[in-house]
């Protein structure tokens, strides 16, 4: 959520994720990462997610802002809540 610059520190998470391939650590404390991650997940957002660096915005632009974060595809809907 930080990362994002999001005015809320959690948000609820439903769905599942598969990770495949090999990940291996080096002695001299390298590594490499051959994985890939699979699934989907819905992030249940408070309205005061909404708020990015002090301004207000939609869900639909934040939802636009999540493949920043490594996914394929996102989306956001508003809750009825006022949240996304």
């Amino acid at each position: 959520m930080g990362t994002l610059g999001l005015n809320c520190t959690s948000a609820g998470v439903t769905g599942s994720l598969s990770v495949t391939g090999k990940w291996t650590a080096k002695a001299d404390g390298t590594y490499t990462d051959e994985t890939v991650t699979t699934g989907n997940v819905e992030l249940a957002l408070p309205a005061s997610c909404l708020n990015i660096s002090g301004t207000t915005t939609t869900c639909e632009k934040i939802g636009q802002v999540l493949p920043s974060l490594g996914y394929a595809s996102a989306g956001c809907s508003d809750a009825a809540s006022g949240g996304g």
